[in-house]
């Protein structure tokens, strides 16, 4: 029986708002089968191998959530949660020895629970496959309906999974084949020099130090900018645009451009950039960056590009893609937008009163991280060959404080209040030329670093955290 924990408040969008997607699936509470031999009479349980294989074959994976109803006439979809009977019938080491068999090779994911809202829910952590996409098999004699031999399953943006059966299905998974094996190459690569970074981080003012070293080492000709990273997004709004964007900027908010170094001539067909957003999106914690709802007025286009509005509880952004290659968003703070009962149910810091504005560590660390991941699974167009700048903005910081945000950080989150004392935002711009060495990950926890050194955090629990970065980057958080 597996024990249950409760869920991390930066992996709960996909309970406070549950929507599926290409890498979410919801399923009533059903039981798991006690043997591999009671499978065939388990469709079900079926359908969660299927998605298993599918989502193993996306880029960040994925999560099927085991304990929301289905009304699926007026498609609600309404958390529920999971008997104490139910929860008995699933353990996480028997289920893996069930499924490991169903793919080629293997896939690799976890079996949790999770508490939410005094309820509880059997969740699948599931990974991307590494290099090469997992293929499925099976070895029961009796008929597995749900699974095909020899198949390739995948999840699309109905959504909904399913064999791949096209040429550009197939074009697609290739490609993200080649993409997967370039960062392991990419990875090996900088590998030493992660080595090297991690020995500089000793104390703290090593750690301001490097940090400060790294962002001005290829910064705008050499130098650091404080100039804000972009005006572009702000201007030619329509009407319903402009009042999203005074409601985001009325709190904390980020801001975040990416963009080519150089200019081209030739500029992207508008055609083509939603297709290149959604295959940028990073969707490792539940709620993709940036989102995109996929109704059929959004994105909309506009001249020259398109926009896209989210307001949807604290996850509230706007963006905007040019045929030029330039991306921005403003991002609401969803801190700031917490109801005071959610807040409340996570935060663990209990002896720290929620009496002003709050930043959560790791929200920052794996926010940061989705900026940094989106811009550099840009840079591998073809547009972006000669390079990519990637600037980040924090608002409304003066006043805040740091807060354990996470139950799985404790004890190595501060227990005291540090509280930040700059009062413009928070800038860090990097410039990447496009080579094997660049490193978008250190750099995201640079930028991570230079923040926390606005609160004056003493004793920061480097190792653990960046630790906590590259699981998120895997999927494993």
């Amino acid at each position: 029986m597996l024990s249950c924990e409760p869920i991390d408040i930066n992996d709960s969008g996909f309970l406070n708002y549950p929507i599926e997607s290409k890498s979410i699936e919801y399923k009533t509470s059903f039981a798991w089968p006690e043997k591999k031999d009671f499978l065939p009479d388990n469709q079900k349980a079926q359908e969660v191998i299927r998605t298993i294989l599918a989502l193993s074959n996306t880029r960040d994976g994925g999560k099927i959530i085991i304990g929301v109803d289905q009304d699926r006439e007026h498609k609600k979809l309404t958390p529920a949660g999971v008997s104490e009977e139910i929860l008995k019938t699933y353990d996480h080491d028997s289920i893996f020895e069930m499924v490991r068999y169903f793919g080629n090779p293997q896939p690799e994911f976890e079996t949790k629970c999770h508490k939410w809202k005094d309820m509880k829910f059997i969740i699948f952590h599931v990974e991307g496959f590494k290099q090469g996409p997992v293929i499925s098999k099976t070895n029961i004699k009796k008929n597995i309906e749900q699974i095909k031999s020899s198949a390739i399953y995948i999840r699309t943006h109905k959504p909904e999974t399913k064999v791949l059966d096209k040429p550009e299905e197939l074009y697609n998974l290739m490609k993200l084949t080649t993409e997967k094996n370039a960062r392991w190459v990419q990875d090996l690569c900088v590998s030493k020099n992660n080595k090297t970074a991690s020995k500089g981080f000793k104390d703290k003012k090593s750690q301001k130090k490097t940090a400060v070293r790294t962002n001005e080492q290829k910064l705008f000709g050499q130098k650091k900018s404080r100039q804000p990273c972009s005006t572009s997004l702000l201007s030619d709004l329509n009407e319903d645009s402009e009042i999203l964007v005074n409601t985001i900027k009325s709190k904390g908010y980020w801001m975040v451009s990416v963009y080519p170094i150089s200019n081209h001539k030739k500029l992207i067909p508008s055609n083509k950039l939603v297709d290149i957003v959604d295959n940028a999106q990073v969707s490792l914690r539940g709620w993709y960056y940036p989102h995109i709802t996929r109704k059929e007025s959004m994105p909309y286009k506009i001249v020259e590009g398109i926009e896209h509005r989210t307001n949807s509880g604290e996850y509230k952004e706007f963006w905007r893609m040019n045929t030029n290659g330039n991306f921005s968003i403003i991002k609401s703070l969803k801190e700031d937008w917490m109801s005071d009962d959610v807040i409340q149910s996570y935060i663990l810091a209990k002896d720290i009163k929620l009496d002003g504005k709050w930043l959560g560590i790791v929200n920052a660390l794996y926010s940061i991280t989705e900026f940094f991941e989106f811009a550099r699974r840009l840079s591998m167009l073809e547009f972006y060959v000669a390079g990519i700048v990637v600037c980040i903005e924090l608002y409304d910081i003066y006043k805040r404080y740091l807060v354990a945000d996470s139950y799985k950080k404790m004890p190595f989150y501060p227990t005291k209040k540090y509280v930040c004392q700059e009062q413009r935002p928070f800038r860090f711009s990097y410039t990447f030329e496009n080579n094997a060495t660049d490193d978008f990950r250190n750099k995201a926890f640079d930028a991570f670093l230079e923040l926390l050194d606005l609160f004056n955090w003493k004793n920061i629990p480097v190792e653990n955290l960046r630790d906590d970065q590259v699981q998120f980057l895997e999927g494993k958080s």
